[in-house]
């Protein structure tokens, strides 16, 4: 990983150890925070770990993914149309045919609109693995924006993978939590694997693996 996302206190080691897993395990990654929190320079990152045998799929409607051409032969990049209008090269309709061309892993950089997100969700039920970036304050607010606003159900969030939130502190970009969304029957679980503490500048350690619903 980028040394200097730790160099600049983004993340820790154990962090980045515990992330570089999660992407070996093909596990997916969803980033969330504010405008400029450092979302897609920390994807970026993440998919400089993607192993180079992976098939790797790039749906933007604006580039911001790395270049890697040189080093990965395993990949191809589509650039598609943005905005909320689901149409034959709308984001959210190429989403949904990745299925049919069967990627190890893809990256959908940001999830903007509802018919994105249902395209996001719609895939991950069927397996698909990858990282992607949505706007929102914190983890509270961003299940709120996919049950209401986008009435994404909540078993749905069993699909999830981890979600990483991260937040801008006097112009450094923090991950501030790392998470597991597990719903078991009426009763929606977050899960903390780190958590930032703003007032000690550290990370805490809340869960391990063995508590995840992804490695029983």
């Amino acid at each position: 990983m980028n040394n200097l996302l730790i160099i600049n206190n983004t993340i820790t080691v154990e962090i980045a150890a515990f992330l570089y897993f999660c992407i070996r395990r093909r596990i997916n990654v969803t980033v969330v925070g504010e405008t400029d929190s450092g979302k897609t320079t920390l994807i970026n990152a993440l998919d400089l770990l993607v192993p180079l045998h992976f098939r790797k799929i790039y749906l933007e409607d604006v580039v911001e993914s790395l270049d890697q051409k040189e080093y990965d032969m395993h990949q191809l990049k589509y650039v598609v149309s943005g905005g909320a209008e689901y149409t034959e090269r709308s984001k959210a309709s190429q989403i949904k045919k990745l299925l049919h061309r069967s990627p190890d892993f893809v990256y959908l950089g940001e999830i903007l609109t509802k018919e994105e997100c249902e395209s996001m969700f719609h895939c991950l039920s069927a397996g698909l693995k990858g990282m992607q970036t949505c706007h929102g304050f914190d983890i509270y607010s961003i299940i709120t924006r996919w049950e209401i606003h986008f009435g994404i159900p909540k078993l749905c969030f069993n699909d999830l993978g981890i979600v990483i939130t991260m937040k801008k502190f006097d112009n450094k970009r923090i991950v501030t939590g790392i998470y597991e969304l597990e719903y078991n029957d009426s009763d929606l679980i977050i899960r903390e694997f780190f958590v930032y503490n703003p007032f000690k500048s550290n990370w805490e350690k809340r869960s391990s693996l063995n508590e995840s619903k992804m490695f029983r």
